[in-house]
């Protein structure tokens, strides 16, 4: 039997755990140059303005997993309804922490 579809490259799982080394020993092998990270949190930023700003990402989270939901059935409703509830605890948590600003002290 003649295949239309030519096999994928060969990859080997080793050269992935390597470049998967090679990436964490960057940031922790002295001497080795450190990559700047594409995103990162700032070590000035306010406590408070912090977690106003995960309050508004937990939102939008909340949101999304609602319209998601709106079009799932069976297991993944109970999936999405279980992400969004939790997304929902977590974003509480954060604003009942931002409504007594007075404990965010360290």
């Amino acid at each position: 039997m003649i295949k239309i579809t030519p096999d994928p490259p060969c990859t080997s799982m080793n050269s992935t755990a390597e470049d998967k080394v090679d990436s964490i020993s960057q940031e922790t092998v002295p001497g080795k140059p450190r990559k700047q990270p594409l995103f990162s949190v700032r070590e000035d930023i306010n406590l408070q303005d912090a977690l106003t700003s995960v309050s508004q990402l937990l939102k939008t989270a909340e949101y999304v997993a609602d319209d998601i939901s709106t079009g799932a059935n069976g297991i993944a409703s109970d999936q999405i309804w279980t992400v969004t509830h939790s997304v929902e605890m977590a974003r509480a948590m954060v604003d009942a922490l931002l409504e007594r600003p007075r404990r965010l002290t360290i």
